[in-house]
């Protein structure tokens, strides 16, 4: 199906999707079950399917604080949000979270981009596999899992949030034109690098390698 340019098609129950002048999408503002659940009521089945498979070079805003910034593959290799901060409605999907972080093997776990507690969406585009070394609580190391705390504990301290998403094949492209038409060995990210502004307005980075504490 040919795509007229620069238009605004409207799927009803999951958004709003924006051409670009060669009829291509490029911007999608689109709902999370997050916000399908707490606030539309849709209790039968919340999850957007749209945000399960994103497509390729495609710019989401989604429940309007999210952005996401897919790659050649569907991939998310982006996130910035108007805000990270602790959310009132929030919503998990354990058996998704499961599905992806089995794409990473042994001691990797399905880890939100933006956490579940800052109201990030369940859905595929804000879960990656993720070692449990970087997803989770190790004592003593500063793991992706500790910076999300600091942003709780300190949000004035860390502000304009950049979550930037690596992989070992930036430049593939999906034979189906979709990220569940990759292998999955190329949904592993590589590193999570984060940027952000401290409270004095100093530019301020840290990267989390995709792997165990111990290199395997």
């Amino acid at each position: 199906m040919e795509l007229e340019p620069n238009a605004v098609y409207h799927v009803e129950g999951r958004g709003d999707y924006y051409t670009d002048a060669s009829g291509q999408i490029r911007h999608a503002e689109l709902f999370s079950a997050v916000e399908r659940f707490h606030v539309w009521g849709e209790r039968a089945n919340p999850m957007n399917k749209d945000l399960n498979d994103p497509l390729p070079n495609v710019t989401y805003t989604v429940d309007g604080t999210f952005h996401y910034t897919t790659d050649g593959a569907g991939r998310t290799v982006l996130v910035e949000a108007d805000g990270f901060e602790v959310a009132r409605w929030r919503r998990r999907s354990k058996r998704l979270q499961a599905q992806i972080g089995h794409l990473g093997g042994e001691g990797f776990n399905g880890g939100h981009l933006a956490a579940h507690g800052f109201g990030g969406p369940p859905e595929a585009i804000n879960v990656v596999p993720m070692h449990r070394d970087v997803n989770l609580p190790v004592k003593g190391v500063d793991t992706f899992y500790k910076f999300e705390q600091k942003v709780r504990d300190d949000p004035g301290n860390y502000r304009d949030i950049r979550v930037e998403v690596h992989y070992a094949d930036p430049d593939i492209t999906s034979p189906t034109g979709s990220l569940e038409g990759l292998d999955p060995a190329s949904r592993v990210p590589k590193e999570f690098g984060v940027r952000w502004r401290d409270f004095a307005n100093m530019p301020k980075r840290k990267s989390y390698p995709n792997e165990s504490l111990k290199g395997g």
